[in-house]
């Protein structure tokens, strides 16, 4: 099957590149000098399926839109949509749907005529055939299906409604070319004309160019969804989007702008002192900093003398790192790095970091687990007088700099109340907005949600927040589907990812072990000692930090064996140390997904600090089918013959991964799709579901089914 092109105003979010020109697979080609009416918009009459329609306007001037399919022009097509016009035209042959071939030519085309009829035409405009009865209304959306076989002498047109109702059929028609652009049309035929304009979506093509033919299938409607890439260029990746965790808003921060962020005046009651605070986030990337950069997360900080606090991710040496810095005169010669992390984002993750201070303890977290030492606090942070930003930080007195590049959701900050005196399970719903929902909620001097693509401050405090440069807020409209993803500027892409990643823990010797203390790490049990025994025994350095470096090497079966750590002893088949500042050690399950997730990690040295409660937490398995969903089908459409799946896979890491994207049908058959090996280099891999020729799956009425994608090893 070609694939060719699936595509719906609806998934666009407001913005002004939709009054200005056609976006996704569209192509802006309007013909004619006052022709660039044609757009998006809301019309007035709302669609069934969402709140924009593509309009064709002409303003007296011919006005049209021009997609290209994908892939070679093709001798069949059929395709889909829902019309609407205020008013029927006046005049036969102003409202068109045109089959043109590569060289813009017409072929042949569909038009509404004056009496709510639809006509067939050759390219001469001369009428091969119209249904016998009023098939639109004007001001009524209608669901209609076309199908064109281009041929001399073989040539067939169809029409059919949602109900699969015949409405059209001819045949041994001489339509000779191939297909290759579609152009909705409005013909003006004079100023005095009537009823030139119309609006159409929710448009799905299919072709049946190849080896696997599709059925037009007599008794419902044919649809083709695909989840499809933007580009199969390495170098040029697939551009991740927007996707909200709480409500119905996130926050946006572009690549590329200037000025950019978000920026509440100062006031006395943001000045932390010297008592407790929290200020925490959560942080989606899509630009990762490199070669020095800094991105900050949050920070009352310039770049002069005003400096108090920030929270950010920088760039050094070819690795990332996540830091809280505070002054205490505002000046650089007091900054002190409280946190200082290792912290590689996976860009289009989110992330719950946060920062709280309880007492003179000083925690940072990363989604509820503690990360780094809990460091002693006790400092005045400097009462500056700069503004406090949100993904940037000012610099001077007049500009945001080194922000945030991503989304952002439920930014909150509290002053007085440390949240986080261990770890925690992060909010899975939205931050209370009331005393009643948050017994610390007097203390939030900042909540932003970006709730209705708003930004405002959802605190008692009711401050003003600036939207800087390009950071904006938007309102997604992605459903409540954690694992779709749609609605962006200049986009019309739907996708699902399976997030497979290893669970991590942290181990933190904060005194000496002692003779014969213990840590069970995976499958094996380690022994601490003055003096060296068998396998699995772990010699007892100066200090901490010596023991805990003697214990990683044994787990990865590093430098020492016989001297550091007993004879005998073997890798770690379960989990992989590495350091981290102070006497910390990194924990990550070698295996990802369930096994990785419950693996036991105690141990019995007094003081020593576990997290994730005695198993290592953070990992992601693969979800169920019920994570993955297409959505928005058509509603007129009564069974889609096809779905194809368009994989981006790649191995990370050593010992290779395979992956079978699966279709799951409305009763739960399971239909797998091949069986591919992932290669180093990041590449699409095509599954074709469909019941004449692909992986075939049972035929039924599947609109609210699934998709899986699962790694087999």
């Amino acid at each position: 099957m070609a694939l060719v092109f699936v595509d719906s105003p609806d998934r666009y979010i407001d913005g002004d590149a939709e009054d200005v020109g056609m976006i996704g697979v569209w192509a802006a080609v309007p013909s004619g000098a006052s022709s660039n009416t044609a757009r998006i918009e809301a019309p007035p009459e709302t669609p069934p399926t969402g709140s924009k329609a593509y309009f064709i306007g002409t303003n007296g001037s011919t006005g049209d839109i021009r997609a290209n399919i994908q892939g070679a022009a093709i001798s069949e097509v059929f395709f889909a949509l829902r019309h609407y016009c205020d008013i029927l035209p006046s005049q036969a042959d102003v409202q068109q749907y045109r089959i043109h071939d590569g060289s813009n030519l017409t072929l042949c085309y569909f038009n509404v005529q004056p009496s709510g009829r639809i006509a067939f035409r050759n390219s001469a405009g001369a009428v091969l055939g119209e249904t016998t009865n009023q098939v639109v209304f004007a001001g009524q959306w209608k669901f209609f299906e076309f199908r064109v076989l281009l041929g001399a002498g073989t040539g067939v047109a169809q029409i059919r409604d949602s109900s699969g109702t015949t409405l059209l059929s001819l045949s041994a028609l001489s339509i000779p070319g191939t297909f290759a652009i579609f152009v909705p049309r409005g013909q003006t035929s004079g100023a005095s004309i009537s009823g030139k304009d119309f609006y159409f979506q929710d448009i799905s093509f299919k072709s049946t160019t190849g080896t696997e033919n599709n059925t037009w299938y007599p008794n419902g409607g044919v649809g083709n969804y695909v989840l499809r890439p933007v580009s199969d260029v390495v170098g040029n990746p697939w551009s991740f989007v927007a996707r909200r965790t709480f409500e119905n808003g996130v926050g946006y921060t572009p690549e590329g702008g200037s000025n950019d962020g978000f920026s509440v005046p100062d006031a006395a009651t943001l000045e932390i002192g010297a008592g407790e605070f929290t200020i925490e986030g959560n942080f989606r990337w899509d630009v990762l900093p490199t070669a020095g950069q800094v991105q900050h997360l949050a920070a009352k900080w310039d770049n002069t003398t005003q400096r108090s606090w920030r929270l950010y991710l920088y760039e050094i040496s070819g690795s990332t790192r996540l830091a809280f810095e505070t002054s205490t005169d505002g000046t650089n010669g007091t900054a002190v790095l409280v946190h200082d992390f290792p912290f590689a984002p996976v860009r289009w993750q989110k992330y719950s970091i946060s920062v709280s201070r309880n007492g003179t303890t000083n925690r940072m977290y990363i989604n509820g687990v503690r990360v780094g030492p809990a460091a002693t606090d006790s400092r005045t942070y400097f009462n500056g007088t700069t503004v406090l930003s949100i993904a940037s930080r000012q610099n001077g007195i007049s500009t945001l700099t080194e922000y945030f590049q991503g989304w952002l959701d439920e930014v909150r900050f509290t002053v007085g109340v440390g949240r986080y005196p261990a770890e925690y399970t992060p909010s899975a719903v939205a931050f209370p907005r009331n005393i009643g929902g948050d017994p610390s909620f007097a203390s939030v001097q900042l909540l932003v949600g970006w709730d209705n693509g708003l930004v405002i401050d959802q605190s008692s405090a009711g401050r003003t927040i600036t939207s800087r440069g390009q950071a904006q807020a938007l309102l997604t409209d992605d459903g409540f589907f954690g694992y779709q993803s749609i609605n962006v500027p200049s986009r019309d892409d739907t996708f699902v990812e399976a997030a497979y990643l290893a669970a991590t823990g942290t181990l933190e010797f904060v005194a000496n072990a002692l003779n014969g203390s213990q840590a069970v790490v995976g499958s094996k049990t380690y022994t601490f000692n003055t003096a060296l025994g068998a396998a699995n025994s772990i010699l007892i350095g100066v200090d901490a930090s010596a023991t805990l470096d003697n214990l990683m090497s044994a787990i990865n079966l590093g430098p020492g064996i016989g001297t550091l750590y007993g004879t005998g002893t073997t890798i770690n088949a379960d989990i992989a140390a590495t350091p981290l500042p102070g006497a910390i050690a990194r924990m990550s399950a070698i295996v990802p997904g369930t096994g990785g997730n419950s693996l036991v990690f105690t141990t019995t040295v007094v003081g020593a600090v576990i997290s994730g409660s005695g198993t290592l937490t953070g990992g992601v398995n693969i979800p169920g089918a019920s994570s993955y969903v297409l959505d928005r089908l058509p509603s007129g459409i009564t069974r889609v013959d096809s779905v194809g799946l368009f994989t981006r896979r790649s191995a990370f890491g050593p010992g290779g991964a395979e992956l079978q994207p699966a279709f799951v049908d409305a009763v739960l058959n399971i239909r797998n799709g091949s069986d591919e090996a992932a290669p180093s280099n990041p590449g699409w891999q095509v599954d074709l579901f469909n019941n004449n020729g692909g992986t075939a799956w049972t035929t039924t009425d599947f609109l609210g089914a699934r998709v899986r994608l699962n790694r087999t090893s």
